[in-house]
């Protein structure tokens, strides 16, 4: 279960809005090939395998399947072994392992990337275990461009600022307003609302246009927060997935402390 492909194959299921719970029934081999050859079998829909042996079976049984997701190229010969419960302190240190000066891995100097592109074959198999999906149901995705045209325009929405107050008091987009996502969920997909602090969220203007930021791609809350909105019955949902990494790079006003 804890194989680079089963990381892999989640996290693409996690970019398509699926989850293992969408399936019904789910088996993991530690047998190389054993997934093919239950799909040849017959008994098996669907199975994860690295591209060359899926080109080299597909070939070799003519019309008996389909490649469904295709992800991009990743490290060679890496596992990620863990524990459920350190999931997440494992993809941060991928993260900064893929960033280290000179492509040299914090802390484990028998590991290196070797070349700029081994370090962005790191952050991408990073990203696919932390990044919120790219799309929300019901839900606009706007860029920092886009918010600011919104700004500009008629519908003057409201903006708000779903990280704790501390990061609102510190630095934000000019004329936001804070309305912190208690999140106690996991940072996934299928999240468990009901262990989440709404009420915040719940005394905003529900038929005022509403855009939802927080710290970037890999923040849950404004994802969260602008699903639950919709669901809520607010009128228009906007969803600024980039928040304020690229409002800031876009040098759009602020608002800091002082």
């Amino acid at each position: 279960q804890d194989s680079l492909r089963s990381c892999i194959a989640r996290g693409m299921l996690d970019q398509a809005r699926m989850s293992l719970k969408d399936l019904g029934k789910v088996e993991f081999q530690n047998t190389r090939g054993a997934g093919l050859n239950a799909l040849g079998l017959g008994a098996t829909d669907a199975t994860v395998a690295e591209s060359s042996e899926a080109e080299k079976w597909l070939a070799a049984n003519p019309g008996k399947g389909r490649v469904l997701l295709t992800s991009r190229e990743t490290p060679a010969g890496l596992a990620v072994l863990s524990h459920k419960n350190v999931a997440a302190e494992l993809q941060t240190k991928i993260a900064r392992w893929a960033t280290a000066p000179e492509g040299v891995l914090p802390g484990q100097p028998a590991l290196a990337a070797a070349s700029a592109d081994g370090e962005q074959k790191l952050v991408y198999l990073a990203s696919l275990g932390i990044h919120t999906p790219d799309a929300l149901d019901g839900v606009t995705r706007v860029s920092a461009e886009d918010v600011a045209k919104l700004i500009a325009g008629n519908e003057k929405p409201a903006l708000v600022d779903t990280r704790s107050a501390q990061e609102f008091n510190n630095e934000t987009i000019q004329g936001a307003i804070s309305a912190p996502y208690g999140e106690k969920s996991l940072k996934e997909r299928d999240y468990d609302a009901k262990l989440d602090d709404l009420s915040a969220i719940g005394k905003l203007d529900k038929p005022k246009p509403t855009v939802f930021f927080c710290n970037g791609p890999e923040c849950w809350k404004s994802y969260k927060a602008a699903e639950q909105a919709k669901k809520m019955g607010f009128a228009k949902v906007y969803w600024l997935r980039s928040g304020m990494p690229e409002w800031r790079a876009k040098n759009l006003p602020v608002r800091k402390q002082g």
